[in-house]
């Protein structure tokens, strides 16, 4: 995934709630029911969009149009 938005790991920490990752130029936040891509500068990261969408759809009952 990271190969596709052309980005690293720099950071990451979680809790009981969320999973939070700064990538190099954008940050990532996922639980259990949503995620939440932050992104600026040069980095790609929406280049993974259609993936996650593809993974969504392979792991959860979720409908993604």
């Amino acid at each position: 995934m990271l190969l596709l938005a052309k980005c690293e790991i720099i950071s990451y920490m979680k809790n009981s709630e969320i999973d939070a990752y700064v990538l190099s130029e954008s940050s990532l936040f996922i639980s259990k029911r949503r995620m939440i891509l932050k992104t600026c500068g040069t980095t790609t990261p929406l280049d993974c969009i259609e993936r996650i969408i593809d993974l969504v759809r392979e792991f959860t009952k979720v409908k993604c149009v």
